[in-house]
Parts: structure tokens; sequence; C-alpha cells
């Protein structure tokens, strides 16, 4: 079976789930009561 890496850039607006979705498909869970990922607004 091959390998390889993809990188993967999510555009959206705040609060609509992108981190929600990297955590379930990379840990295969979903936490109801996530804490809200703060960044940097342009």
């Amino acid at each position: 079976m091959s390998s390889f890496k993809l990188k993967v850039l999510l555009t959206g607006a705040a609060a609509v789930g992108k981190t929600s979705l990297v955590q379930r498909f990379i840990k295969n869970r979903f936490a109801a009561n996530y804490k809200l990922t703060v960044g940097v607004g342009y």
C-alpha cells in the first residue's frame, strides 16, 4: 500500500465547525463541548 501526505486548508466563517471537522477526521471523535479556537482577525 502506498503512503502519501496531504496538506489541507480549511476556510470559513467563525463558529462553523472547521476544527471539529479536522478532529473528527484525525481522531475519529466529536466533542460537543469543544472550546472555541482563538485566532487572529485580519
